[in-house]
């Protein structure tokens, strides 16, 4: 936590290396693997970490909460970034991937409304409806309803 951008994952490295018994070590692996992806936005070195972290801490509530969020993070880039359907398909691929590890957490509506953003950008509006509807009925935030209702729009328009 005292690192800056330039050191943080190599004290992350060693830190794990280094007290592999610390009562703090879950969460060092589990920042490593946030980090490679959200400091560095290396996917394959967090993936790496990631399999790592969850391997040595199966089925951990954190773990797979951390792994869901970097994964609907992923997946919110492709829909706000992308630039065709190949990205919004891999985004809705990522999202599948998350839900089981979001299932039951306020994550899970994000999972659902990032699912229906890439919908939307696909222009599968009835598609963008249903996921829109399941994040509401987890968490009903105007950031949703507003989503819901620009889909509206685009049914009626058809």
């Amino acid at each position: 936590m005292l690192s800056d951008k330039e050191t943080i994952i190599q004290n992350l490295e060693n830190f794990i290396k280094e007290n592999p018994n610390s009562d703090v070590l879950k969460d060092a692996y589990i920042s490593l693997s946030e980090t490679y992806y959200y400091t560095k936005n290396d996917v394959e070195s967090s993936e790496k970490w990631f399999k790592e972290t969850m391997s040595k801490y199966p089925n951990d509530e954190f773990v797979n909460s951390s792994y869901g969020q970097y994964l609907n993070g992923r997946a919110g880039s492709l829909a706000e970034k992308g630039t065709n359907d190949e990205d919004y398909k891999k985004g809705l691929s990522l999202i599948e991937a998350a839900l089981p590890f979001v299932k039951g957490s306020v994550n899970e509506a994000s999972s659902y409304y990032l699912q229906s953003k890439l919908y939307f950008n696909l222009k599968d509006y009835s598609s963008a409806m249903d996921s829109i509807e399941k994040a509401l009925k987890i968490f009903n935030r105007k950031l949703y309803r507003d989503l819901k209702e620009k889909v509206e729009k685009q049914l009626t328009v058809k």
